[in-house]
């Protein structure tokens, strides 16, 4: 049965909430079955994204207050413009809303053993009380498991999809785990009730998402990085061999840029923002490329240095793949896709070639989601639309 139970012959209709680091989107999504019950291209209805007000900083009791109004505002337009009544929920969070762990269980034992499902699923709740222990000081209050998903399982080293009742003397489990702030999963519930009367909704993380999503749009591609670039954090998910590697953040977005260039010269965050798009587009005047343009030049670079150091802590000694795909707010895409285009890691990684960047957006998903007239083009909420259809397929 798939993550919604309903008639594959009757029309679904989503409600998509993607919790960034600085904004909140949302969108109502259709999703229609042909006469033999093939699933058609999701159709985008309507989106919206709300931006949080720049600050210098942020506490995270503030920004969970600017993520609920912010949440608040949109589900209350999506439900005015009355095109659609959702029957499900899905949140898609990005950190700093989740944190997560790909967990490698090895359970060994002579004489050899037959593997049942008791067994595996007490070795899996017993990682998920260990990862949840262990991440009890990075996260504020109560953790909530959002996702605790099984990727591959091998008996005496060889991978099977089915090993419940054959005998090993090796059972491993590769486990991806994410949890986020029970706080963070109360105030979602307690909104969206408020608008829609729904009580289920289903939550994930969004390197789980993209990682799922970009699999199947690039089936050839069994290796592969995701960067997700946020308001405040990136997100960096590394797939080897179609399994979710490993994933990790770091404390550098978008907004990271407007602060370079409001602290360097003395002006607002909205003022900084508006020059650096100004010069990104090309269209600043010769006085404001020659004090901006240096200061894009050393945001980008303490960017690149981020992620070069993050990629070689967490990748350790292994060569990286080469296929990068980059998600990043509209207006900064190009500039970020760029920013690894440009740069060379080699002195940080073992990647043998050049990455080859693709930067996901409306050419690249095209072919899989139909946006309604009028609707304005989300990357994010995008691939997140594919990663429902997915699961809708099934």
């Amino acid at each position: 049965m798939g993550l919604f139970s309903h008639s594959r012959k009757e029309p679904h209709i989503a409600l998509l909430i993607d919790i960034g680091s600085g904004s909140v989107g949302a969108s109502l999504i259709s999703y229609s079955y042909t006469k033999d019950g093939t699933l058609e291209k999701p159709v985008v209805l309507y989106a919206l994204r709300k931006s949080f007000t720049l600050t210098a900083s942020a506490s995270y009791d503030q920004l969970i207050t600017l993520m609920r109004k912010n949440l608040r505002e949109i589900l209350g337009t999506i439900h005015d413009v009355k095109l659609g009544i959702p029957d499900k929920v899905y949140t898609v969070l990005s950190a700093p809303w989740y944190t997560s762990q790909t967990r490698t269980i090895v359970y060994n034992k002579k004489p050899a053993f037959v593997v049942s499902e008791k067994l595996v699923n007490d070795l899996v709740k017993k990682e998920i009380d260990f990862f949840k222990e262990t991440v009890a000081t990075e996260i504020e209050g109560e953790a909530y498991i959002i996702e605790n998903t099984i990727q591959s399982l091998t008996l005496n080293g060889y991978s099977l999809t089915d090993p419940i009742g054959k005998k090993a003397e090796e059972l491993k489990i590769s486990l991806f785990l994410s949890l986020s702030p029970r706080q963070v999963i109360d105030v979602i519930h307690e909104e969206v009730e408020q608008i829609y009367r729904l009580k289920k909704i289903q939550f994930s993380s969004g390197g789980a998402c993209c990682f799922v999503s970009l699999r199947d749009v690039f089936p050839n591609e069994e290796s592969f990085i995701v960067v997700s670039v946020g308001s405040e954090v990136t997100d960096v998910v590394l797939v080897r061999n179609h399994t979710l590697a490993t994933a990790f953040t770091f404390p550098k977005g978008s907004h990271s840029v407007y602060r370079t260039i409001s602290e360097s010269l003395s002006i607002d965050l909205q003022d900084a923002k508006t020059r650096a798009l100004l010069c990104e587009n090309g269209h600043a005047s010769a006085e404001m490329i020659r004090t901006v343009s240096p200061l894009l030049l050393k945001a980008r670079s303490e960017w690149v240095d981020m992620f070069s150091k993050s990629l070689s802590m967490y990748v350790n000694d292994l060569s990286i793949p080469h296929t990068v795909f980059v998600l990043a707010p509209n207006d900064l895409g190009c500039w970020y896709r760029d920013s690894i285009v440009n740069e060379s890691f080699h002195q940080y990684t073992l990647t043998e070639k050049d990455f080859n960047v693709i930067l996901v957006g409306s050419e690249t998903l095209h072919e899989y989601i139909t946006q309604k007239d009028g609707v304005t083009q989300d990357s994010f909420m995008s691939l997140q639309s594919l990663f429902i259809r997915r699961y809708l397929d099934n």
